[in-house]
């Protein structure tokens, strides 16, 4: 009878400790209690990729929380270090933004407890050995989450692959990971993508994030999207960006994104596209999306497409962008038609376009409704020389972007003044 009753309280044990099995790990640089084992806050790894590594060999674990600080990718047993990057993985959410051990555990706020992943693993502020990929998120699926992430200091330019993504790269025609509430912001790349590149089929779900300050020598300089990828981007914001075409973004070869309530400001393009550019055959398709204070050196401040690219616009706002032809949308070789553009205000007819020299001007005048995103925006034409759009970035890089970037963002309009927003 003992024996039977011991055998008993034996499996009870057990099978608590089992309904008990951790599934989150938590990573804090300032962790201050041994062992650093992630089990709780104040034993917390003390690097990501650690947290990274035990999560990939344990299936229990869903979750890895990351408290504020500066976290470098391991060079451990790499031939060549600048390969270091953190990689992500089915079936687990990193999740940045903590307030961590010895500051309130799982209180989060990404602004106030910012959690930067930096590829400045080599010699300090010397970017010529930082590494070529700060992110990986090739080759998994929806369950593999980036949340509340700065993504800094990526520097692809070595040669192909390591020449695209400086911030991120997501290649494979499985890769469909899921990125929210990030801020990629000076990464570059030789060729493509300082910011994110998506290759092959990608279809990455982006949400809340912003793109500020990458650079790219070629194509993309926020992002680069290129065969048959179908990234999907919501509230999502590209400003100060540069490339020689498609300084926010560049769409290549069949891709066909889907924005809504995306902000284009600011971003540069040395020769063609300074929001965006769509090469061939990609089917870009944009809706409450805003075009303002971009430029181009050469044609399409705004947006450029060629190459049979048939972009969809819907109730979108393009304004107050510059370039040498067609400052707002240009319509380049090998583009028979005009983007179909569709005009969702109350009581409007749908917006036409005039066509001059390939430079297409959109004419029609909308009433603009409350948004439904946080990202508040408002244009007056009796003002739009000057002061087109406001436009709230993270207070971090507010005073970066209104020194250097395009002097007439200012803070958020209050609530109440988004409704009264109107064209004129």
């Amino acid at each position: 009878m003992t024996r039977h009753i011991m055998i008993g309280l034996a499996l009870i044990v057990a099978l608590a400790s089992l309904a008990q099995a951790q599934t989150t790990l938590y990573v804090d640089q300032n962790a201050d209690l041994t062992p650093h084992d992630g089990a709780d806050w104040c034993h917390a790894y003390l690097t990501l990729d650690e947290a990274l590594a035990a999560a990939s060999t344990n299936g229990a674990i869903d979750e890895i929380r990351v408290a504020d600080g500066i976290y470098l990718p391991d060079t451990t047993g790499l031939g060549d270090p600048r390969e270091a990057t953190f990689q992500l993985l089915d079936g687990v959410a990193v999740r940045g933004g903590y307030a961590g051990c010895n500051d309130g555990g799982d209180i989060r706020d990404i602004a106030l407890y910012e959690t930067i992943l930096n590829g400045d693993i080599g010699t300090p502020g010397n970017d010529s050995d930082n590494s070529y990929h700060v992110v990986t998120g090739s080759d998994t699926d929806v369950t593999a989450v980036l949340d509340g992430f700065t993504i800094t200091g990526g520097n692809a330019n070595g040669s192909t692959p390591n020449d695209r993504g400086g911030g991120m790269y997501n290649s494979g025609s499985s890769s469909s990971p899921m990125l929210a509430n990030c801020t990629f912001i000076g990464n570059s790349a030789s060729n493509r993508a300082g910011g994110m590149y998506n290759y092959h089929g990608t279809s990455p779900t982006v949400t809340n994030c912003t793109f500020i300050g990458n650079s790219t020598g070629d194509r993309g300089g926020g992002m680069y999207n290129d065969n048959d990828s179908t990234p999907t981007l919501t509230s999502c914001t590209f400003g100060g960006n540069l490339a020689s075409s498609g300084g926010g973004m560049f769409n290549d070869n069949t891709t066909a994104p889907t924005l809504t309530n995306c902000t284009f400001s600011g971003n540069t393009a040395n020769d063609d596209g300074g929001g965006m550019c769509n090469g061939p055959d990609s089917s870009s398709t944009l809706t409450n999306c805003t075009f303002s204070g971009n430029s181009a050196s050469s044609d399409g401040g705004g947006m450029y497409n060629y190459d049979k690219s048939n972009p969809t616009l819907a109730n979108c706002i393009v304004w107050g962008n510059t370039a040498s032809n067609g400052p707002q949308i240009y319509q380049g070789g090998g583009s028979t038609t005009a983007p179909t553009v569709v005009s969702r205000a109350a009581g409007r007819a749908p917006a036409t376009l005039m066509r001059t020299r390939n430079s297409w001007t959109p004419t029609d005048r909308m009433t603009s409704r409350e948004p439904k995103t946080t990202t508040c925006i408002f244009h007056t034409a009796r003002h739009a020389s000057t002061r087109p759009i406001q436009v709230p970035y993270p207070a971090a890089y507010s005073s970066i972007l209104t020194a250097a970037v395009v002097p007439w963002m200012t803070q958020p309009l209050p609530r109440q003044a988004c409704r009264r927003a109107s064209f004129r």
